[in-house]
């Protein structure tokens, strides 16, 4: 599999999201980009997490300050 490197800047709410779950910011993201494109290679490390990226990532949303 073909894989890029980034370096990406967070934002402290989705860390601290992830925090409070226990789970590291990188493990969340690529079980997001595994449930996105349909990634199951677990030796690429997209191990799809199910809905636990999903939640994080609606609760993350739904919680923003307008």
């Amino acid at each position: 599999m073909n894989t890029i490197t980034v370096t990406l800047a967070l934002p402290a709410q989705f860390v601290e999201h992830c925090r409070a779950d226990h789970v590291e910011p990188g493990t969340v993201l690529r079980g997001f980009v595994g449930d996105l494109c349909g990634i199951t290679d677990a030796e690429a490390g997209f191990v799809c997490n199910g809905e636990r990226a999903t939640d994080l990532t609606l609760r993350a949303g739904t919680t923003r300050k307008a």
